[in-house]
Order: structure tokens, then C-alpha cells, then sequence
């Protein structure tokens, strides 16, 4: 009987001296094999919650960086002209596309077009990309009725700092086929450069060089507007790893109320020790 409590109280007090160490950042460190059962199940104890910390705190910023939140989105003439208040639409001023709005057959068309008019949305190419007219389409605001290509490359300046994502609408207003026009009294040599760079990028065998010079930047605030689901995915904030910042002092936590169950049991047996010695 006194052997078997005096096993436990060695245990126990092993157990305690080992976090005792592990806590006590003055004392030496060195490498030494493990003996008795106390150090054995401290260090799997350690070694377990290593595993399991490391595991939740990785799912935390996984699902963290997939935050979504729901967003609505503009896909038709329709949906932009019945949004309420009412959104304004920018393009480009003196364009054939407001005098294919104009004269269209499409009532949506011509309700688009004075929209426009009445919203003064007729603007020059420095102004629509500008950072105040970027800001209200975030804000929803404003449209911007553009093609797709102009958007990308004129907006990519801006995404590093605007701090939100765009989506290019699925319906297609109008396809327009664009030529190339030169003024005969345009200098030689210029339109000589021109021609051999149009060639260069044409015929020289880099399938990527073309799309390389029409995106010097990657339009990094663009989302994927083909079967992408209507979510608009936020920049992971402090707020969203609050759990596993809560987890630390829930762990210290835990680890003083295990530390204070071993002091009452090395408590109660060092008051039962002299009780069975007198036996």
C-alpha cells in the first residue's frame, strides 16, 4: 500500500518537475534521453498538441483566405436599369455605340441611351478610368460600358490599389470589328515602325508575346466571369484568425488547470503519506 502511493507520488512529482523545466526559460537546455513514464507522457502530451495546434491554426487561415461574401451582380440591360437608386452608366463619348443605342430596335437599348444622356455618362477615355469613377463601381454606383479588353488593360493599373474586385457582365451589347485607319500624311517612318511591330508580334512564332503587350499588367481585380458563382472574395483581415488567437489562451489556460490538479494530488499525498507510514 505504501509502496503503491509512494509510486504515484513519485510520478506525480516527476510529472510536475518535468513542466516545471519546460516552463522555466532560465534553466539550461540540453538533450537528454527520456527516462520514466511522466517525461514519456509529458513529451507525447507536447508532441500531440504541437500536431493538433498546427493543424487547426492551417484550416483557420485556409478558410480565412475563402472568405466570400454574397454580392449581386449586373448581367443584363435589364437588371441595370431597374436597379434602385438608379446606377449611372459611363462610356465612351462621341462613340458609334450611342448612336446603336440610339437607333435601336430593343427598347432596353434606348432606355439605356437615355440613361446616359440624362446621367451626362458621356465621357473621354481619361476620364472614365479614373480613380473616382473605379471607386463607384465598386460601390456600385456606376457602369461602365466598355469592351472587355479596353477594361482589363486600363483598370489593371489601379488593382493594387483599389481594394476590390470587378465583374465583366455575360451579356454581349454589341460586337464591333475595328480596322486600322493612318493618315497618308503621317511620317513614314513611323508607320513603318508601326508595321514591323504589328508583323514582329504577328509572325514571330511567340504565341504569348501578343497578349504579353496588351496586359503589361495582370488584371489581378477581375473575377472569373464564366460560371463563377456571384461571390466577391475579401482580402483576409485580422478579425478572421480571432479563433486561432483564442486558442492560445485557451491553451495556457488548460495547461494551469492540469498543473493545478497535479499540485492537489501531490497535495492529498503528501497528506496521506504519514497516515500510511504510521501503519
Amino acid at each position: 500500500m505504501e509502496n503503491g502511493h509512494q509510486r504515484v507520488y513519485g510520478m506525480t512529482g516527476s510529472l510536475f518537475g518535468n513542466i516545471t523545466a519546460a516552463l522555466n526559460i532560465r534553466s539550461a537546455t540540453r538533450l537528454k534521453p527520456l527516462r520514466g513514464a511522466a517525461a514519456r507522457i509529458l513529451f507525447g502530451v507536447w508532441l500531440l498538441g504541437i500536431v493538433v495546434f498546427s493543424q487547426y491554426l492551417t484550416g483557420q487561415v485556409k478558410a480565412s483566405l475563402m472568405v466570400k461574401a454574397p454580392v449581386s451582380r449586373i448581367d443584363t440591360v435589364t437588371e441595370l436599369l431597374s436597379r434602385e437608386p438608379p446606377i449611372r452608366p459611363v462610356t465612351l463619348k462621341a462613340s458609334p455605340f450611342m448612336n446603336m443605342l440610339q437607333f435601336s430596335g430593343l427598347d432596353t437599348y434606348r432606355a439605356l441611351h437615355e440613361r446616359i444622356v440624362r446621367f451626362a455618362g458621356e465621357l473621354p477615355q481619361s476620364e472614365i478610368y479614373t480613380t473616382k469613377i473605379l471607386r463607384d463601381v465598386l460601390d456600385g454606383r456606376t457602369a461602365i460600358l466598355m469592351d472587355t479588353t479596353g477594361n482589363r488593360i486600363s483598370v489593371a493599373r489601379s488593382c493594387s490599389t483599389l481594394g476590390g474586385f470587378f465583374h465583366v457582365s455575360s451579356d454581349i451589347l454589341e460586337t464591333a470589328d475595328f480596322r486600322w485607319y493612318i493618315n497618308q500624311r503621317l511620317d513614314k517612318a513611323l508607320v513603318r515602325a508601326m508595321d514591323v511591330r504589328i508583323r514582329w508580334l504577328l509572325e514571330a512564332g511567340v504565341p504569348f508575346m501578343r497578349h504579353h503587350e496588351m496586359f503589361p499588367q495582370p488584371a489581378t481585380c477581375f473575377l472569373d466571369f464564366q460560371g463563377a458563382p456571384g461571390d466577391q472574395y475579401e482580402d483576409l483581415r485580422f478579425q478572421d484568425l480571432s479563433l486561432a488567437f483564442m486558442f492560445l489562451p485557451l491553451a495556457a489556460a488548460f495547461t494551469l488547470l492540469v498543473l493545478g490538479a497535479e499540485l492537489v494530488v501531490h497535495r492529498c499525498a503528501r497528506l496521506r503519506r504519514p497516515r500510511l507510514a504510521r501503519r
